[in-house]
């Protein structure tokens, strides 16, 4: 194998990495994409400043933001917030941010 070819490949893998703006995955950012999406159709009541009574169809989940839990358990789970800690962090305007709620195993290497 030539030098030049490792070289070359090594280069572009490093300019596609620069323009990488998140710090989650590709996975992970596709599979929070949907459940943003999902989220826009649930309704939230807060409980107090950091749970909430997440409506979803026909069942009702609770939320805490300061435990990073969701009865769904879905976001213990994946380690990744479910769609109903999305509809909370939305309603409350979470300064937290989708990324820092979301566990190291899905996140680029920097």
């Amino acid at each position: 194998m030539d030098g030049t070819f490792l070289r070359t490949n090594i280069e572009e893998r490093q300019e596609e990495g620069t323009k990488v703006m998140s710090t989650l995955t590709k996975w992970a950012e596709l599979v929070l994409q949907k459940k943003q999406e999902r989220a826009l159709t649930m309704k939230v009541n807060p409980i107090d400043c950091y749970q909430f009574h997440v409506k979803d169809l026909d069942k009702k989940e609770v939320v805490n933001l300061h435990t990073q839990e969701c009865t769904c358990k879905e976001f213990q789970a994946e380690q990744l917030p479910c769609s109903h800690v999305i509809t909370a962090a939305q309603d409350r305007k979470s300064a937290l941010g989708m990324c820092k709620i979301c566990a190291r195993c899905v996140r680029n290497k920097s």
